[in-house]
C-alpha cells in the first residue's frame, strides 16, 4: 500500500478583542478546518498581516489573499487569509 500524504490548505483567521487576547489582534493558522497551535498576537493589525505573509511562505502557498469578514461571522473575526 502506498503512503498517502495529507495536503491541507492553510488559512489564517485574524481576530480582534477575543476573551483570551483582549484589545489586541491575533491570528491563528488552520490546516483545512483544524486549528493549529500557530498563533501571533500584536496590537498592530499590520504586524499580524505581515506575520501571515511570512508564514504562508513556509508552506509554499504563494501570496495569501484576504477575504473580508462576513456578516454571519463571529464579531471578533476581522478577516480570513488563504
Amino acid at each position: 500500500m502506498s503512503d498517502v500524504i495529507k495536503s491541507f490548505l492553510n488559512t489564517w483567521t485574524v481576530y480582534f478583542d477575543t476573551k483570551d487576547h483582549p484589545k489586541v489582534y491575533c491570528s491563528r493558522r488552520f490546516e483545512g478546518i483544524d486549528p493549529t497551535s500557530d498563533i501571533f498576537v500584536n496590537a498592530d493589525v499590520t504586524a499580524v498581516r505581515q506575520w501571515i505573509h511570512e508564514e504562508s511562505k513556509k508552506f509554499d502557498q504563494g501570496v495569501p489573499m484576504c477575504l473580508p469578514r462576513s456578516l454571519n461571522d463571529d464579531p471578533v473575526i476581522v478577516e480570513v487569509w488563504l
